[in-house]
């Protein structure tokens, strides 16, 4: 009981925001929330948060953690940054990133390390770039390629006791100068999936397509163009050889189901979207069945991912944080049997 009153205190003095007293008018709820396991969330096994984005590390309070198993979160995903640092104090910010692995495990989650593709090494004079993001370089610079390799190598290595590593193609990242294509981030992210096999064999890689459209031609958001394009090469880059398989996944971001942003692009032009990927089957060869694919160990093929900020127009940023209940309504796909995990992204980037 006193552990329970502890994390309601908390859980109370976290929430001191206007969305506070709307979510406490049933005060039960938070003990009935702290104690139901992420599991019930949805009916989903994995229920995950990407909590630290490039500019933001990793909470070092212990209470932000409580507070996030409160909300029914069971795993979480930290943004490798490395870049931004300059190279002589590498040494410092990995030690504390392994610090927050540790603790994010000794608080009972999994930990995922996202690892972003193009973005150039910082090298100074000040320490760090502060909120300000380096440049993203194309892929098809064979210099700068072998540098974030090496830079991607060294992370996965000094990071190894994450239980997943994550390649996000693009936002940031793909080639900013439009001469890329899709084979060019096949081709990366094999480079990746081998360094995370030999520098951290007993993770999980996974190949997040959010924003996969930014390498051909670089396409911005606001167009419809960029929609379409992420569900087509999202169709490619599932169907490459050899990608997916035992401990090789992918995620889903679905934005063709919730996105504003998508959907009033669509609108505009007076056409529907494809819910991909709702046939998701036509995306593999020879037609294997869900059977198959259960068989052949890809249990990350299913995951889902998620804005936070987007989830529904009536909640508010803190309430679809704290309840991502909501975030497996709008992700109904479970008819179908593909989203088995959940991820709720933290940042609206692409807004």
């Amino acid at each position: 009981m006193r552990e329970s009153m502890d994390r309601r205190g908390f859980l109370r003095a976290a929430l001191a925001t206007s969305a506070g007293p709307f979510l406490f008018q049933n005060s039960s709820m938070v003990e009935r929330d702290a104690s139901r396991s992420a599991e019930h969330a949805g009916g989903f096994e994995t229920v995950g948060l990407y909590a630290s984005l490039p500019t933001d590390p990793p909470p070092t309070d212990p209470r932000v953690y409580d507070f996030f198993k409160a909300c029914g979160y069971n795993y979480l995903e930290f943004c490798e940054a490395g870049f931004r640092s300059r190279p002589d104090l590498l040494p410092e910010y990995y030690k504390a990133m392994s610090s927050a692995i540790t603790l994010t495990h000794d608080k009972g989650f999994r930990v995922g390390i996202v690892l972003l593709a193009g973005m150039e090494q910082w090298t100074g004079p000040d320490s760090t770039l502060g909120a300000n993001f380096p440049g993203v370089f194309s892929p098809r610079d064979k210099t700068k390629l072998t540098e974030r390799f090496a830079r991607l190598r060294d992370a996965v290595s000094e990071l190894r006791d994450a239980d997943v590593f994550v390649f996000l193609p693009g936002d940031p990242g793909g080639d900013p100068e439009g001469n890329s294509t899709l084979e060019d981030c096949v081709s990366f992210c094999r480079r990746v999936q081998e360094i995370v096999k030999q520098q951290a064999p007993a993770a999980t890689f996974i190949l997040n397509l959010w924003a996969i459209a930014q390498w051909e031609g670089f396409p911005s958001p606001s167009s419809l163009r960029f929609w379409e394009q992420e569900v087509e090469l999202s169709r490619a880059a599932v169907a490459a050889p050899g990608l997916l398989g035992p401990r090789r996944g992918v995620s889903f971001p679905l934005h063709n189901y919730y996105r504003s942003l998508a959907l009033s692009r669509y609108s505009r032009a007076g056409l529907k979207p494809e819910l991909y990927p709702a046939a998701w089957l036509a995306v593999f060869p020879r037609g294997r069945s869900r059977r198959r694919l259960r068989d052949a160990q890809q249990p990350r093929i299913r995951w889902a991912i998620l804005l936070r900020d987007a989830l529904h127009p009536c909640i508010s940023r803190l309430r679809s944080q704290a309840r991502p209940r909501w975030a497996g309504r709008q992700c109904d796909l479970s008819r179908g049997g593909v989203p088995q995990h959940l991820r709720v992204r933290a940042d609206v980037s692409l807004r």
